[in-house]
């Protein structure tokens, strides 16, 4: 080696790659990485989400009903994957009342046990109560 010369050795460092790096969990869940899991990752979901990334929505339905009460607010012209990603962000919002007909959606705030046709329901066979579930186990 000549003099005035020094040799120095560049290193790489690299950050381990996992299988939450890149947050395959969809709607604010929250990836746990295991090698034991499917895809060597578990996403817990958010209420009213499911599925391996928690892409589906996550609901049960009554068809012919809807309980038109103590309602948040109302909207027309939607689909009810709307209706449902909007009670998802409201407050204190439970379920869903949806006619496919008119597309028209109201969100509840109370999680209805007596369900039934009531008045403004009375007519509208396409219409449907959605309560959201919590618990989902993937």
């Amino acid at each position: 080696m000549k003099p005035g010369l020094s040799l120095t050795c560049t290193g790489f460092l690299s950050a381990t790659q996992t299988n939450c790096n890149n947050n395959p969990c969809q709607h604010n869940g929250t990836c746990h990485e295991n090698l034991n899991y499917k895809k060597g990752f578990k996403c817990d979901c958010p209420r009213g989400y499911c599925g391996e990334r928690c892409e589906q929505f996550y609901y049960d339905v009554t068809y012919d009903a809807c309980t038109l009460g103590k309602d948040l607010k109302g909207v027309d012209g939607n689909t009810l994957e709307y209706c449902l990603e909007w009670c998802l962000e409201t407050p204190n919002c439970h379920s869903v009342d949806f006619v496919h007909s008119i597309a028209r959606c109201v969100l509840n705030d109370d999680d209805h046990t007596d369900i039934g046709l009531q008045e403004g329901c009375a007519g509208q066979s396409e219409a449907a109560y959605y309560y959201i579930k919590d618990g989902c186990v993937n």
